[in-house]
């Protein structure tokens, strides 16, 4: 029961949260790259609290065929958390590196300011240019 309610049981508005980011996923370089947002409005919307967004940042990475796993966390007016997952040789702090971040090659993040649709575009371009020296 301790173990159930611990690691296999998710708030309803936990599931609602991911529900809206699922509904938010974007592919980019034939499906290489998935990207998905979570907005303050999502957030809201679903009452889910801070604490239950752990482990967001890996969906877009969970999905077949994705090297690059991007999540865009909205964090104020213009202002967005970018969190960064990778494998199969894709290097997740040169594309944080790139715009002013850190980390690690499998994990990195960094912080974009501008509207969501151009905040999109440039991490989406970093990391179509990783893939792209890994041709």
């Amino acid at each position: 029961m301790i173990t159930r309610r611990i690691f296999e049981t998710k708030s309803r508005s936990r599931l609602e949260l991911e529900k809206m980011v699922l509904g938010s996923l974007r592919y980019f370089h034939d499906g290489k790259i998935a990207l998905v947002t979570v907005t303050a409005e999502m957030m809201s919307l679903s009452g889910a609290a801070e604490s239950e967004t752990e482990g967001i940042a890996s969906i877009p990475r969970q999905i077949e065929g994705v090297m690059i796993g991007i999540t865009v966390r909205e964090k104020g007016s213009g202002n967005y958390r970018i969190s960064v997952r990778t494998s199969d040789g894709a290097d997740a702090s040169r594309i944080c590196a790139s715009l002013g971040g850190g980390g690690h090659k499998a994990a990195a993040g960094c912080t974009i300011e501008g509207d969501l649709e151009s905040v999109i575009y440039t991490i989406s371009s970093a990391a179509i240019s990783e893939l792209l020296k890994l041709q």
